[in-house]
C-alpha cells in the first residue's frame, strides 16, 4: 500500500507527450525569478535540443517546474514543449514547485575538475556561452587553467613571512571613573592624554618608534 502511495506523487512515463506552448500556463505564485535565466537557456535549448521537459499538474495544465524553460520555448518562437503531467493536488504541486528550485541550490562545482572540462570543451569549438557561466565566471575559471595556478596558495611560496609580536604587559588593572571630571584628573596625575574613548595606556608613557611594537 505504501508503495502505490508513493507512485501517485510521481510524473509517470506514458504522460509525456509534445504539448502546444500556449495549452500550459506558468504558477501565477511562482517565488523563483528566472527571466535572466531565459536567453542562456534559449540558447542552451538551440544546441542541445529540448531535452528536460516542463512538469505540469495534470488537472489545472499549470506549471509546477521548468518555467524557464517555457519562457525559453517562447522566446524562440517554438509551439510545441516536452511536458511531462503529474497529477498532483494543489499542495503538493506547490511543494514540488518549492522542491524543484530549492534542491537545485544545494550542490556546488568541484573548481579542481571544472575548469579542465571547460577548457575540453572549449577545444572542441562548443559554445560554452549556452551552459549558463558568465563571462566573468568562465575568465577566472580559464585563468586559474592557463596560468597553471591549481592551489592559490602558491601564489606565496617564498614570499618573507611576517610575524607580529603581540607586546604583553606585566600587569593591566581595570579603572572606573564617575565622570569626564575624573578622567582629566587621572589623566594629569600620569602625564599622559586619557579621554573618555581611551581603551588602554601603557604607563610609564611608551613612545612606539617601528611599526612592529604595536599590538594589533
Amino acid at each position: 500500500m505504501e508503495q502505490e502511495q508513493e507512485h501517485n506523487f510521481v510524473a509517470l512515463e506514458d504522460q509525456m507527450s509534445w504539448v502546444p506552448i500556449e495549452d500550459i500556463f506558468p504558477w501565477e505564485k511562482n517565488p523563483r525569478h528566472n527571466d535572466e535565466a531565459v536567453e542562456t537557456l534559449a540558447a542552451s535549448i538551440k544546441l542541445f535540443g529540448f531535452v528536460a521537459p516542463i512538469i505540469v499538474q495534470l488537472s489545472s495544465n499549470r506549471i509546477m517546474a521548468g518555467h524557464t524553460r517555457w519562457k525559453a520555448c517562447r522566446l524562440l518562437g517554438r509551439k510545441k514543449a516536452r511536458v511531462v503531467f503529474a497529477d498532483f493536488d494543489d499542495d503538493k504541486a506547490a511543494a514540488y514547485a518549492i522542491a524543484d528550485n530549492k534542491t537545485a541550490e544545494l550542490s556546488s562545482w568541484d573548481n579542481n575538475i571544472l575548469p579542465g572540462l571547460l577548457a575540453d570543451l572549449k577545444e572542441k569549438d562548443v559554445d560554452l556561452s549556452s551552459i549558463g557561466f558568465s563571462k566573468d565566471e568562465l575568465t577566472n575559471l580559464f585563468l586559474e587553467k592557463e596560468d597553471g595556478v591549481n592551489d592559490p596558495w602558491e601564489e606565496w611560496v617564498g614570499m618573507p613571512e611576517y610575524e607580529n609580536e603581540d607586546k604583553k604587559s606585566f600587569a593591566h588593572v581595570i579603572i572606573h571613573f564617575d565622570d569626564v571630571a575624573a578622567i582629566s584628573e587621572f589623566a594629569k596625575l600620569l602625564d599622559q592624554k586619557v579621554n573618555e574613548n581611551t581603551k588602554s595606556i601603557w604607563y610609564p608613557k611608551k613612545d612606539w618608534d617601528k611599526t612592529e611594537d604595536y599590538r594589533y
